[in-house]
């Protein structure tokens, strides 16, 4: 359920935040405005791509389920853990795929267990 919802409000927020920034294209005189825009539409759109291969290779890692948060400065990691919560081992899976598709560093990535 967290997971489900959470995609969802993710997903609103970004849709919400293009239809802006695709509106200010469109409409703004200023060709350096519309570059603005367009950029961080793109950047938006590396953002989701990341934050889905993420998730996939955590999920081929063995983890039930797994929520990626994704900007410039750092990354949130939420996972479905067990009952006992996740250990060392867990944690250094997730902390690896994340340095792999990300130019982030160790202090950058927060990993949340959600039971």
């Amino acid at each position: 359920e967290y997971f489900t919802s959470a995609r969802l409000t993710r997903q609103q927020a970004r849709d919400s935040a293009i239809s802006t920034l695709r509106e200010a294209a469109e409409t703004e005189q200023m060709e350096a405005a519309s570059g603005h825009a367009l950029d961080a539409i793109t950047e938006m759109a590396k953002y989701t791509v990341t934050e889905a291969e993420i998730e996939s290779l955590g999920m081929a890692k063995g983890f039930d389920d797994c929520l990626v948060f994704l900007d410039d400065d750092s990354v949130i990691v939420a996972v479905a853990a067990p009952v006992t919560g996740l250990n060392a081992s867990a944690v250094s899976r997730i902390t690896d795929i994340v340095l792999e598709e990300t130019a982030l560093s160790t202090e950058q990535i927060k990993i949340i267990e959600v039971k």
